[in-house]
């Protein structure tokens, strides 16, 4: 038995398009009234992906800082040295020291949150 798809379906089978769609709609008002469940939504599952990431960590690993503010931390490239209960404490590579210089402990390391991260 086949099933044939819609149009609608086909477009929204790519991400991209996925994503397209929903930026669409923002921006041209139909989801005016939904903001804040949206931005809600939006919070929860970022701090699912935190929660996920954090569990999937492990040191040793290697990880490179993908989205925070200050950005001019994003990119820098490390290695997991030890997980805490709130942050995760990255030791930048030799060529990243610089750039995080402001932000490193005593220890050497950076402290980010896990939804800084992007494992490598």
């Amino acid at each position: 038995m086949t099933t044939v798809s819609s149009p609608l379906e086909d477009f929204l089978a790519t991400e991209r398009n996925r994503r397209m769609f929903v930026t669409n709609w923002i921006s041209n008002g139909a989801l005016d009234e939904s903001f804040d469940d949206i931005i809600t939504g939006i919070r929860v599952r970022r701090e699912q992906l935190a929660i996920q990431r954090k569990a999937e960590l492990a040191p040793g690993d290697r990880v490179r800082v993908a989205r925070c503010k200050p950005s001019y931390m994003v990119g820098i490239i490390g290695t997991v040295e030890r997980k805490e209960e709130k942050y995760i404490s990255v030791t930048p590579d030799p060529e990243y020291r610089s750039k995080a210089r402001k932000y490193l402990g005593r220890d050497g390391n950076i402290r980010v949150t896990a939804s800084m991260l992007e494992i490598l």
